[in-house]
């Protein structure tokens, strides 16, 4: 099956270990599948490379672990307190590795994840890679944001996709 033009990567890094070990998951969304590509990275360095294609249940939703992600919902998924206290966690929350503090730099990371029926964050991911320490550390910000308040379709709470952009500039 051939993709479209139409798709976005996401990378999700379910192992963040400073042993400099890593899978990387990276996700393409078409009108048809998500097809997955998973990279096990040993200090940066791809040392094993899979793929699976995932048919789409419908235009609207993908299975993932036995249940369906919506990626368009009734009503979004949100932060407690709305985008603004989303935004302040993340400005008191993140850390910028030590080599980073030297340069002036513009940063930007669309993290993605889904949120679970509960509320509960998971499957963080980005969409493109950028500067590896900085995405590993906008992924952990995502990580320790307390539960959302779910998405809904029709008045339930329904799993989903939330793309969260995330731009710095070091000064």
């Amino acid at each position: 099956m051939k993709l479209q033009s139409l798709f976005f990567l996401c990378t999700f890094l379910p192992i963040i270990s400073f042993a400099q070990k890593s899978q990387i998951n990276f996700w393409e969304f078409s009108p048809e599948a998500v097809v997955i590509t998973y990279r096990t990275y040993l200090d940066k360095k791809v040392i094993k490379e899979s793929s699976v294609t995932i048919p789409k249940v419908s235009s609207n939703s993908f299975e993932l672990d036995g249940e369906p992600v919506y990626i368009l919902n009734d009503t979004i998924a949100q932060f407690p307190g709305g985008h603004v206290k989303a935004l302040n966690f993340v400005m008191e929350n993140m850390k910028w590795p030590q080599k980073w503090r030297n340069w002036c730099i513009s940063y930007s990371a669309y993290v993605c994840f889904i949120v679970e029926k509960s509320g509960e964050i998971t499957h963080i991911g980005l969409m493109r890679q950028g500067i590896y320490d900085l995405d590993i550390n906008a992924m952990k910000v995502i990580s320790e944001m307390p539960n959302w308040i779910p998405a809904k379709i029709d008045g339930n709470n329904v799993r989903s996709i939330f793309i969260f952009p995330m731009r710095f500039r070091l000064e």
